[in-house]
């Protein structure tokens, strides 16, 4: 699919940018998103540890700030923000967490309908319609009024995946390791995202840990564009000290 530039962009990402992870620090080079482009961040080295995606996805979706660079999003430097008008925008995005992410005193059900609760003030009768049809679109009517733990890890990331369509945000940002992709790019999640993509026209950036050669063709094959970042090593990271 391919899309056309519209607009303002929904996510701009400006240089010089380093994130931290963990110990080490990673840098990705400048992009700018729009409404319906997708984009894949996936390392220049052959694997790295999942937990680098992790910070990606955590610094973009403005859960943790970057060690140097600057991120805008929907046109706005979240950093500029107040408490009310950084929960207003972050209602407009969806992270979906490569693993966790669910609440375990909660059904499947009432996991997809928090943000829904949160943010859409619709009546119970509403708010049960619109889950119910979300539950079927991805398969989980079944599993609706089981707990986290008595579900595989599969449709545990299928409910994550449904809970972020809630809103209908305008740019989702998927986090996890290659496993976390190469169990679902054949799915019903990747699937019914696609599906959406052409009246939604969402944002999408995911973040992985590995190379995964078949997601990789098949992200491509939807219009997809696949960016690299690298960790650097000791001696970069001393030299980068210094200046």
């Amino acid at each position: 699919m391919n899309v056309a530039i519209e607009g303002a962009p929904i996510l701009r990402w400006t240089a010089p940018a380093r994130l931290l992870a963990g110990d080490g620090q990673l840098s990705l080079d400048p992009f700018t998103l729009h409404a319906g482009q997708w984009l894949l961040l996936r390392p220049e080295q052959e694997v790295l540890g999942p937990d680098l995606a992790v910070a990606i996805a955590r610094v973009l979706a403005t859960l943790d700030p970057p060690a140097s660079g600057e991120l805008a999003l929907f046109g706005r430097d979240p950093n500029a923000l107040s408490y009310l008008e950084l929960f207003q925008l972050r209602a407009r995005l969806a992270l979906i967490p490569g693993s966790g992410g669910l609440l375990a005193s909660r059904t499947l059900r009432e996991n997809i309908a928090l943000p829904i609760s949160v943010h859409a003030g619709l009546s119970h009768a509403a708010e049960w319609t619109l889950v119910t049809g979300i539950l079927q679109r991805f398969g989980l009517e079944d599993a609706a009024d089981l707990y986290p733990h008595a579900v595989s890890g599969s449709t545990r990331l299928r409910t994550c995946f449904a809970r972020a369509t809630a809103l209908t945000p305008e740019l989702y940002i998927v986090e996890g390791a290659g496993e976390f992709v190469s169990e679902t790019h054949v799915g019903l999640s990747w699937t019914r995202l696609a599906e959406a993509r052409p009246q939604q026209r969402a944002a999408l950036v995911v973040c992985v840990s590995r190379h995964d050669t078949d997601f990789e063709t098949w992200f491509r094959g939807q219009g997809g564009t696949v960016m690299q970042y690298r960790l650097h090593s000791e001696s970069e990271r001393a030299e980068g000290a210094r200046t």
